[in-house]
């Protein structure tokens, strides 16, 4: 059920910018599908990637120090599969709000973690990086195990964990959960609306937040909608009904 223990690290803080890429195929078979996603799997540029239905087949993002750095990656991937392309969406992510899991609860409360532009950029060094790789693959490794895998003390090591989380670089720890074990469907969604002001925007976006199934909400520039936001439900009723909700 359980499948990973992993921190929540606010890689704006190492001076990365969080770019997203959202790509449409045209006239393009499962075996060229298939081929291009083992290629981008090794492409250690992209940080995530998923496939998605609706109007857009793939998402990926990319973190980068310079935004020139998502140019090359834009331009080495429409180079290698442009003849498949029919829709590329460009932009990028400044806040990535990130919510507690509630949906199994069915409660309101939550607290907020912000992945968004730092003035303060956090230098770390080869321990530091050490650790976060191992935290990432489980948060929950004991100490004296990474002290094994890097050769460093394990109070050493103990020490520049909470040293991160003071200066908020370890955000906080999260579980991935095996969420169609549950039977629910993680969904990502592009909310557009009209004839809106600052006070409705924000008004609608508590409403968002409030609900319990409510995961994620994204701020940027050139998104594809007014509102970015992820949830975890069952079932496309669900969606629907919620969407259709007066706020």
């Amino acid at each position: 059920m359980i499948k990973k223990f992993y921190p929540v690290i606010n890689t704006s803080k190492l001076g990365y910018i969080y770019c997203r890429i959202s790509i449409a195929w045209q006239n393009i078979s499962q075996n060229d599908i298939e081929k291009i996603y083992a290629e981008l799997r090794n492409d250690k540029r992209i940080f995530w990637m998923f496939e998605v239905q609706g109007i857009l087949d793939l998402f990926m993002v990319i973190w980068c120090k310079k935004l020139d750095d998502f140019r090359t990656f834009v331009q080495d991937f429409m180079c290698k599969y442009s003849k498949f392309v029919k829709t590329k969406i460009e932009n990028i992510a400044t806040d990535v709000i990130h919510y507690q899991h509630r949906y199994l609860l069915n409660i309101k409360e939550t607290s907020e973690v912000h992945i968004a532009e730092s003035n303060r950029i956090i230098d770390i060094d080869k321990l530091d990086k050490d650790i976060l790789h191992i935290l990432q693959e489980n948060a929950r490794t004991p100490l004296v195990d990474m002290a094994k895998r890097i050769k460093e003390h394990p109070k050493t090591i103990a020490y520049r964990i909470s040293r991160m989380e003071k200066l908020k670089l370890i955000e906080c720890y999260r579980i991935t959960v095996n969420h169609a074990l549950l039977g629910y469907t993680y969904y990502k969604i592009f909310l557009s609306i009209s004839n809106f002001n600052k006070a409705d925007l924000l008004r609608l976006k508590e409403f968002i937040k409030n609900n319990p199934s409510t995961i994620y909400i994204v701020e940027g520039i050139n998104l594809h909608s007014d509102i970015d936001f992820e949830m975890m439900i069952k079932d496309n009723k669900e969606l629907s009904d919620f969407i259709r909700q007066k706020y």
